[in-house]
């Protein structure tokens, strides 16, 4: 029960400088490329530099939003932190997601000797498809010993995917599938469709 309540009140804190938005910030543009397993609609392209919501980013080796990763070693306990941008940390900086968040608490009253490392696998638009394929393409790589999936209802949502020039798109629910990509912003297209 407690961990549950942590990760809905920083899931509370991280939504609350997006209420009231109104209107796509022309930041959150950010490329990506066709991920490793087909179960990922796409990744966040590794290495780069992004912007979400004025607050600038960096991608690891993985595409993640998260400091490189390193092997893991006897002593260190491993978090795998999944999700979507409430995971990921849409519009905080990376000190404030809820993955740092979490291992800075743990850390604190872990035994001398050992060492938490939790990783932010979390990418914004993910929904539960691709969270599984993300899931097996690194979990015998990462080797964690405990595995957190922050869900969200619109994990169930699937009209993100990787469009012209590895620009995120959305497709408009409205039109027929076929129709060309409609929107080039996506992380606030689902929030000012829950407003409106």
């Amino acid at each position: 029960m407690f961990p549950v309540a942590i990760i809905g009140l920083l899931a509370g804190m991280v939504m609350l400088p997006l209420t009231g938005m109104a209107a796509p910030n022309l930041d959150n543009k950010w490329l990506c490329d066709p991920a490793p397993n087909p179960d990922m609609a796409y990744i966040l392209r590794a290495n780069s530099q992004f912007s979400t919501l004025g607050v600038p980013f960096q991608t690891n080796e993985l595409g993640f939003r998260d400091r490189p990763v390193f092997d893991k070693a006897p002593g260190v306990f491993r978090i795998l932190c999944l999700g979507d941008s409430v995971t990921f940390g849409t519009g905080v900086s990376n000190e404030q997601t809820y993955p740092n968040v979490l291992e800075s608490m743990i850390q604190q009253v872990t035994p001398p000797g050992i060492v938490v490392d939790v990783i932010n696998a979390g990418i914004s638009a993910y929904n539960t498809r691709n969270i599984r394929g993300l899931l097996q393409q690194y979990i015998h790589y990462l080797k964690p010993d405990a595995v957190i999936y922050a869900f969200v209802e619109n994990d169930l949502d699937d009209s993100v995917s990787v469009g012209p020039g590895g620009w995120l798109v959305a497709y408009d629910p409205s039109k027929s599938l076929d129709e060309p990509y409609i929107a080039d912003d996506f992380p606030a297209i689902w929030l000012m469709r829950r407003v409106a």
